[in-house]
Protein backbone atom coordinates (compact mmCIF):
# COMPACT_ATOMS: atom_id res chain seq x y z
CA UNK A 1 0.00 0.00 0.00
CA UNK A 2 2.82 2.43 0.74
CA UNK A 3 4.84 1.55 -2.03
CA UNK A 4 1.56 2.03 -4.71
CA UNK A 5 -0.39 4.30 -3.65
CA UNK A 6 0.45 8.15 -3.54
CA UNK A 7 -1.76 9.22 -1.06
CA UNK A 8 -0.05 6.49 0.92
CA UNK A 9 3.04 7.83 0.34
CA UNK A 10 2.08 11.36 1.16
CA UNK A 11 0.66 10.74 4.43
CA UNK A 12 3.76 8.55 5.56
CA UNK A 13 6.02 11.53 4.57
CA UNK A 14 3.74 14.03 6.11
CA UNK A 15 4.38 11.63 9.62
CA UNK A 16 7.81 10.52 9.12
CA UNK A 17 9.26 13.38 7.69
CA UNK A 18 11.12 10.86 4.76
CA UNK A 19 10.00 9.99 1.46
CA UNK A 20 9.29 6.50 0.46
CA UNK A 21 11.93 4.78 -1.73
CA UNK A 22 9.34 2.93 -4.18
CA UNK A 23 9.66 -0.71 -5.94
CA UNK A 24 12.48 -0.58 -9.25
CA UNK A 25 10.95 -3.18 -11.94
CA UNK A 26 15.07 -3.33 -13.36
CA UNK A 27 16.50 -3.78 -9.46
CA UNK A 28 14.89 -7.26 -8.02
CA UNK A 29 16.08 -6.32 -4.31
CA UNK A 30 14.18 -2.95 -4.40
CA UNK A 31 10.65 -4.84 -2.81
CA UNK A 32 12.92 -5.57 0.10
CA UNK A 33 14.25 -2.13 0.15
CA UNK A 34 10.70 -0.68 0.59
CA UNK A 35 9.89 -3.42 2.99
CA UNK A 36 12.94 -2.23 5.24
CA UNK A 37 11.45 1.15 5.53
CA UNK A 38 7.99 -0.03 6.33
CA UNK A 39 9.99 -2.07 9.01
CA UNK A 40 11.82 1.08 10.58
CA UNK A 41 8.61 3.14 10.53
CA UNK A 42 6.28 0.18 12.05
CA UNK A 43 4.78 1.76 14.63
CA UNK A 44 3.71 4.63 12.29
CA UNK A 45 1.73 2.41 9.89
CA UNK A 46 -0.99 1.57 12.54
CA UNK A 47 -1.84 5.63 13.21
CA UNK A 48 -2.12 6.42 9.42
CA UNK A 49 -4.35 3.66 8.89
CA UNK A 50 -6.11 4.63 11.68
CA UNK A 51 -6.73 8.17 11.17
CA UNK A 52 -7.49 7.79 7.23
CA UNK A 53 -10.48 6.02 6.21
CA UNK A 54 -9.63 6.77 2.05
CA UNK A 55 -6.39 4.63 1.56
CA UNK A 56 -6.40 1.00 0.33
CA UNK A 57 -10.42 -0.04 1.52
CA UNK A 58 -9.67 -3.48 1.86
CA UNK A 59 -6.23 -3.75 2.94
CA UNK A 60 -6.76 -1.31 5.21
CA UNK A 61 -9.51 -3.17 6.88
CA UNK A 62 -7.20 -6.13 6.51
CA UNK A 63 -4.21 -4.71 8.22
CA UNK A 64 -6.64 -2.82 10.98
CA UNK A 65 -8.35 -6.29 11.62
CA UNK A 66 -4.70 -8.01 12.24
CA UNK A 67 -3.93 -3.93 14.43
CA UNK A 68 -7.01 -4.76 16.32
CA UNK A 69 -5.70 -8.05 18.23
CA UNK A 70 -2.75 -7.61 20.54
CA UNK A 71 -1.42 -10.93 19.78
CA UNK A 72 -2.05 -11.04 15.28
CA UNK A 73 -0.70 -7.49 15.68
CA UNK A 74 2.29 -8.78 17.82
CA UNK A 75 3.78 -11.68 15.58
CA UNK A 76 2.68 -9.68 12.53
CA UNK A 77 5.73 -7.40 13.44
CA UNK A 78 8.28 -10.22 14.64
CA UNK A 79 7.40 -11.93 11.04
CA UNK A 80 7.55 -8.51 9.90
CA UNK A 81 11.03 -7.86 11.21
CA UNK A 82 12.08 -11.91 11.00
CA UNK A 83 11.26 -11.35 6.75
CA UNK A 84 13.82 -8.02 6.89
CA UNK A 85 16.54 -10.22 8.83
CA UNK A 86 17.14 -13.20 7.31
CA UNK A 87 16.27 -11.07 3.60
CA UNK A 88 19.52 -8.89 4.03
CA UNK A 89 21.92 -12.13 4.00
CA UNK A 90 19.96 -13.42 0.75
CA UNK A 91 20.69 -9.66 -0.88
CA UNK A 92 23.92 -9.89 -0.25
CA UNK A 93 24.81 -13.76 -1.19
CA UNK A 94 23.10 -12.52 -4.55
CA UNK A 95 24.84 -9.51 -4.74
CA UNK A 96 28.21 -11.44 -4.06
CA UNK A 97 27.19 -14.02 -7.06
CA UNK A 98 26.46 -11.62 -9.60
CA UNK A 99 29.99 -11.23 -9.66
CA UNK A 100 32.28 -12.03 -12.59
CA UNK A 101 35.28 -14.86 -12.14
CA UNK A 102 35.31 -19.00 -11.37
CA UNK A 103 32.09 -18.53 -9.15
CA UNK A 104 31.57 -22.43 -9.77
CA UNK A 105 34.41 -22.82 -6.63
CA UNK A 106 32.42 -20.20 -4.59
CA UNK A 107 28.99 -21.03 -4.51
CA UNK A 108 29.14 -23.60 -2.17
CA UNK A 109 30.81 -21.51 0.61
CA UNK A 110 28.05 -18.13 0.06
CA UNK A 111 25.49 -21.06 0.14
CA UNK A 112 26.40 -22.34 3.34
CA UNK A 113 27.29 -19.17 5.12
CA UNK A 114 23.60 -18.42 4.07
CA UNK A 115 22.30 -21.42 5.27
CA UNK A 116 24.55 -20.03 8.47
CA UNK A 117 23.09 -16.92 9.01
CA UNK A 118 19.86 -18.15 8.55
CA UNK A 119 19.80 -20.74 11.20
CA UNK A 120 22.31 -19.04 13.69
CA UNK A 121 23.39 -16.11 12.82
CA UNK A 122 21.46 -12.88 15.07
CA UNK A 123 18.44 -11.23 14.28
CA UNK A 124 18.79 -7.59 15.69
CA UNK A 125 15.76 -6.28 14.79
CA UNK A 126 13.65 -9.65 15.77
CA UNK A 127 15.30 -10.14 18.67
CA UNK A 128 14.30 -6.36 19.91
CA UNK A 129 10.94 -6.64 19.03
CA UNK A 130 10.36 -9.49 20.33
CA UNK A 131 12.29 -8.52 23.96
CA UNK A 132 9.59 -5.45 24.04
CA UNK A 133 6.50 -8.09 23.96
CA UNK A 134 6.69 -10.70 27.05
CA UNK A 135 7.13 -8.01 29.51
CA UNK A 136 9.68 -10.86 31.56
CA UNK A 137 8.03 -13.76 30.87
CA UNK A 138 10.70 -15.90 29.42
CA UNK A 139 8.75 -18.62 28.58
CA UNK A 140 6.76 -16.56 26.26
CA UNK A 141 9.97 -14.77 25.32
CA UNK A 142 11.51 -18.13 24.43
CA UNK A 143 7.98 -19.04 22.45
CA UNK A 144 8.76 -15.99 20.52
CA UNK A 145 11.60 -16.49 19.80
CA UNK A 146 10.93 -19.98 18.35
CA UNK A 147 8.16 -18.45 16.18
Amino acid sequence: MFSLSPTARLLRKTRTGTAMRLKSETKWWSPREVLNQVMQYFVDVEPVLRENENLSPICRLRLLELFDHPVSARDLEIEFTAMIDAGKHFVSATYYLEGEGPLVFSCYQCRSALVHAIAIESYPNTETNVREHPAGNVPLYNQLIAH
